[in-house]
């Protein structure tokens, strides 16, 4: 009978651990992002709420802003996911990537 019980008490360890890498995963997908420093807010940044109007109101696909820095500057919010779909698309040269 403690045989059975160890098997039994083994495989929810097991279980619970798959769940929560699982769950851990998921958060870190969701925490991906980078900084951008603002095109358009060119004062000094006291106010995230302001900073993030602003960077969502430039159209490059921002979520939001913070206030960072020993300057206070504003730094719009990119997800990864857009991020690395604009990547490619500002790499695109057109040519035989030499000079002509």
């Amino acid at each position: 009978m403690e045989h059975s019980w160890r098997n039994f008490s083994a495989s929810i360890v097991i279980l619970l651990l798959v769940v929560m890498a699982t769950e851990m995963a998921q958060v870190q997908a969701k925490e991906c992002y980078s900084l951008h420093l603002s095109g358009r807010f060119h004062w000094l940044c006291l106010n995230t709420d302001h900073c993030s109007e602003v960077c969502r109101s430039e159209g490059k696909g921002y979520t939001g802003g913070k206030c960072l820095g020993w300057r206070d500057r504003c730094y719009c919010i990119l997800p990864c996911a857009l991020a690395s779909a604009a990547a490619p698309e500002a790499d695109q040269t057109g040519g035989s990537g030499g000079a002509s």
